[in-house]
């Protein structure tokens, strides 16, 4: 056999491993199911890389395959890192789609709720933190977000009142109350102090 001949032949079964191997690649990625990125999401969500957390729900939405509750928690995750991110039209658009999935999903209401915050839309945002508050009574993020939104308006006994609750109901990040800006307008008040004394 001829040396050129041999060296065809070697080219042609380099092309044939490479070809199997892109094949096998693309089928690897094929069995990512959709809440395993939405699960990949969620790692990036809890350690604030909300560019990458975006990038993976938002595959998970064009993958398909969620069931309508599963979407509409990933449109409502996208929403919140969208929100972080200033990105307020974005967030919104997450926001009300995961309420016209799941209309009772209260969660949504609460953060679209600190999105017409963002916007001074504040109807628009004391309706919907009342209607996540009528949905579920006992969850605490719309108390803590109701008092960030008083508190934005100068309202010190309606932010203490709603920041009372939250804690009654469970909320203890101590650290981010004493960080978060929102509570700045606040943070010299009677009230506020008498709730985070000894915290």
């Amino acid at each position: 056999m001829k040396l050129c001949e041999i060296m065809k032949m070697r080219n042609v079964f380099l092309v044939l491993i490479g070809i199997v191997a892109l094949v096998m690649f693309v089928l690897s990625c094929s069995n990512i199911s959709s809440l395993d990125y939405v699960k990949k999401g969620e790692e990036y969500l809890r350690t604030h890389d909300y560019d990458r957390a975006i990038e993976y729900f938002t595959k998970a939405i064009n993958k398909g395959g969620l069931s309508t509750k599963d979407l509409a928690i990933t449109h409502k995750y996208r929403g919140f890192a969208y929100n972080a991110k200033g990105k307020f039209s974005a967030a919104l658009e997450d926001l009300n789609k995961a309420i016209d999935l799941y209309p009772e999903y209260y969660a949504a209401y609460s953060d679209r709720g600190v999105v017409f915050t963002e916007e001074n839309q504040d109807n628009r945002a004391l309706e919907d933190f009342n209607k996540a508050i009528a949905l579920n009574p006992q969850y605490y993020m719309t108390y803590y977000n109701k008092a960030c939104f008083y508190s934005k308006k100068n309202n010190t006994s309606e932010a203490c009142k709603c920041l009372k609750t939250a804690i009654e109901k469970g909320y203890s990040n101590w650290s981010h109350i004493k960080n978060y800006k929102c509570f700045d307008n606040i943070r010299q008040s009677a009230c506020y102090k008498n709730i985070m004394s000894g915290r």
